[in-house]
C-alpha cells in the first residue's frame, strides 16, 4: 500500500519535498539576519522550605 502510494504521488512529493527545503532555507536566512536579542534575566535561587540554611544560626550553635 505505502509503496503503491510513493508510486503513484512521486512527483507530487518530490515537489512537496523541494518547497519544504526552500521554507526551511529561507526561514535559516531570515532567523540569521534578525537574531534574538539577548535578555538579562536574574534567577533567584533560594534553599526548599525547612532548609537548614533558610534560618540564621544561633549564636551558640554547633556547625554540622
Amino acid at each position: 500500500m505505502i509503496r503503491e502510494l510513493i508510486a503513484n504521488e512521486k512527483s507530487r512529493l518530490e515537489i512537496f519535498q523541494a518547497d519544504l527545503e526552500r521554507h526551511r532555507k529561507a526561514r535559516a536566512a531570515w532567523e540569521k539576519a534578525n537574531p534574538v536579542p539577548p535578555r538579562d534575566e536574574t534567577f533567584w535561587i533560594r534553599p526548599h522550605r525547612g532548609s537548614r540554611y533558610l534560618a540564621e544560626p544561633a549564636p551558640g550553635a554547633r556547625a554540622r
